[in-house]
């Protein structure tokens, strides 16, 4: 039987876990309500959990920005194909508002909000 899940404050990390992750959440069935902050890796369960299962509580922030990666001595430098592997997991709607916002072309975020990206708010 299907239930809710609740994702709050989803701060991003390794691309390949989020995936997995969204996939098994897609695969369940459930609900999944998403709260507060959405940025970097977690924005690409927009394209892997069905919309209708996907919905966002008033004041959810979406951010993208250039993916990266931090050397051995700690400096941080973008990373195009990181940067491409979430984009392809983005529905076509993201990708229009991420291209004409240039979010991808900086390590700082751009924010989004529900609305603007087609993710109906939660009852």
């Amino acid at each position: 039987m299907a239930g809710t899940v609740r994702l709050s404050n989803e701060r991003g990390g390794t691309i390949t876990l989020h995936v997995l992750r969204y996939q098994q959440l897609a695969a369940s069935g459930d609900q999944v309500v998403l709260e507060r902050i959405c940025q970097s890796a977690c924005t690409m369960i927009l394209g892997i959990v069905p919309r209708e299962r996907l919905c966002a509580t008033p004041g959810t922030v979406f951010r993208f920005h250039a993916a990266n990666y931090r050397s051995r001595d700690g400096i941080r430098s973008q990373n195009d194909s990181y940067t491409q592997a979430m984009a392809n997991y983005w529905p076509a709607n993201v990708k229009a508002w991420v291209a004409r916002h240039k979010a991808t072309a900086t390590l700082e975020f751009t924010n989004a909000t529900p609305g603007e990206l087609g993710v109906r708010t939660c009852r």
